[in-house]
């Protein structure tokens, strides 16, 4: 009986902590010069779209009343960019450039209306650096391909 209650609290367990990884995200604070001041991770009950893969493959920014969004991270074939800026009324425009580790630039695709996808399929397996631009805006990370 004792081994039954134990496992099914285990299971409890692992299920809330598996529920509270896929809803959690890295976010920023900058100062007013726009350097970045902190980074806290966010537990989130919020639901990604069906769209996404899965909660932990997704990286959010916030910067200012933009969110930025790049999933999947780790990259298999391609990845996708979401900006969502609350201080923009049309659509968001933009570029998502890509270097490998020593700068060298892989290729540059379009954001529109807020939405870009970029293709790795052909990219050796390494560390990659993503540049955003939109609006007078600059943002880079870092992804990983698989």
């Amino acid at each position: 009986m004792f081994k039954l209650i134990l496992s099914s609290a285990i299971a409890v367990l692992l299920l809330t902590i598996n529920a509270l990884a896929q809803s959690s995200y890295v976010q920023f604070t900058y100062d007013a010069r726009g350097n970045r001041t902190g980074r806290q991770i966010v537990f989130s009950t919020e639901r990604l779209s069906q769209e996404q893969s899965s909660a932990s493959d997704v990286f959010k920014d916030q910067i200012g009343l933009a969110t930025v969004q790049i999933y999947p991270n780790p990259v298999h074939n391609s990845f996708k960019v979401s900006i969502q800026d609350s201080s923009i009324t049309t659509g968001i425009l933009g570029t998502i450039k890509v270097m490998d580790s020593r700068g060298n630039a892989i290729g540059e695709n379009t954001i529109k209306d807020g939405y870009g996808e970029f293709d790795m399929a052909n990219q050796p397996t390494g560390t990659y650096l993503i540049q955003i631009n939109y609006h007078d805006k600059n943002i880079v990370w870092k992804a990983l391909k698989q």
